[in-house]
């Protein structure tokens, strides 16, 4: 009587190396302080504005946010949602397009009284006597959260709005808003602001800038809204310390280089 002969196939499966990473902390990052980083700047794109102009970054139109570090970009009119962590001004000195590199030649704190040495000209710029002119730039560091954290597993990250000349107004207007709205005894980073872009326009052209909204107030029971807090703290701590650095861009600073981007 025949046996059918049954072969048995044993199938060997390799399993996968799992490597600890938090075993190597941050090896590679030891050597790199905050003085390294830059924070990421949110930018209201113009017509003009290279990303759009140049077509340097895909899909950039005029009126959309953009983050000048991730290359991210977000509708303005659906806007981003935001935690304030800080507030700087700053007065920065700037050479004459053409004469000069296009980095500045000086920045100075909030308690300089470098404008009291400066001359308003018809171009509405603050002068110097060597011919430089002064901007007062109004830097707003906030905490981007991330509406798509199932997908990245990110609270959000730190970023800052930089607005000065026609947009000086709005940042006033911001700092007032944020005051009105988070209670006396509360941090700054204790509320949810929108922010968003806006047309705007006048005899000489039409442009973007930036728009500020409140949302609402953490939840100081809420698992969720505590992470945030923590998250935000870290980065308001920062910025408290003077190590949030900005580099700073000539023209209307949240839109792009040229000073011809947004009428005056």
């Amino acid at each position: 009587m025949a046996k059918n002969a049954m072969t048995t196939k044993k199938e060997t499966k390799e399993v996968a190396q799992v490597i600890p990473f938090e075993n190597f902390g941050s090896m590679g990052f030891d050597t790199i302080d905050t003085q390294d980083y830059a924070t990421p700047r949110l930018k209201a794109l113009m017509a003009l504005s290279p990303e759009v102009q140049d077509e340097t970054v895909p899909g950039a139109k005029a009126g959309m946010i953009y983050n000048s570090v991730t290359e991210e970009l977000y509708s303005g009119e659906t806007g981003i949602r935001v935690i304030p962590c800080g507030f700087a001004r700053e007065y920065v000195e700037w050479s004459n397009i053409g004469t000069g590199s296009n980095a500045p030649v000086n920045v100075y704190p909030a308690t300089s009284d470098i404008l009291s040495q400066t001359t308003r000209d018809n171009m509405n710029k603050d002068r110097l006597e060597n011919g430089n002119y002064i901007e007062t730039c109004a830097n707003h560091f906030l905490y981007v959260l991330n509406d798509n954290e199932a997908s990245s597993g990110m609270l959000g990250a730190p970023c800052v709005i930089t607005l000065k000349s026609t947009g000086y107004k709005r940042s006033k207007k911001f700092n007032s808003l944020i005051r009105s709205v988070i209670p006396s005894a509360w941090p700054m980073f204790s509320g949810i602001f929108k922010v968003t872009t806006t047309k705007q326009k006048n005899d000489k052209g039409t442009w973007h800038s930036f728009d500020f909204a409140f949302d609402r107030l953490l939840d100081q029971g809420n698992e969720k809204d505590i992470a945030i807090f923590n998250s935000a703290k870290t980065f308001a701590e920062t910025v408290s310390k003077g190590e949030a650095k900005v580099s700073q861009e000539r023209g209307e600073g949240n839109a792009t280089t040229t000073e011809e981007a947004v009428p005056f």
